[in-house]
């Protein structure tokens, strides 16, 4: 498998974690120097984002991907792509869409995702 199609999945498999709220596999997923930080551009370290996982703050209903791009460079490997979800958050359950971006890096043989951003933007039909 190339290293780019390799990336893609981690990141589907991370998104399907998510939308099934499997705070184990997220803990495998994500660094221990990981940041989300959200659409609205608040910054969650790795326990706070789980933290509020875990205690029903977030919780991810779907997550779909589309039109994803990677770049990889040795040890590190940037994608980008398009994210359509529901999600409820703080009391607010919402349907959105993202311009996304995830670092992965590569340590002890293992690939970890670094950060992600996501950018709100408009829903496509």
């Amino acid at each position: 498998m190339m290293l780019e199609d390799q990336i893609k999945a981690l990141e589907l498999a991370r998104l399907d974690a998510m939308a099934r709220n499997d705070i184990p596999v997220l803990e495998k997923f994500f660094a221990e120097d990981f940041e989300f930080i959200s659409g609205d551009g608040r910054n969650s370290k790795k326990d706070a984002f789980l933290k509020d996982m875990r205690e029903g703050n977030i919780i991810y209903r779907w997550i779909k991907m589309s039109d994803a791009r990677v770049f990889a460079f040795g040890t590190v490997a940037i994608i980008f792509h398009k994210m359509r979800m529901k999600v409820f958050g703080f009391g607010e359950e919402v349907e959105s869409g993202r311009a996304a971006t995830s670092i992965w890096r590569k340590r002890g043989g293992t690939w970890q995702i670094v950060i992600y951003k996501g950018v709100e933007t408009q829903l496509e039909n």
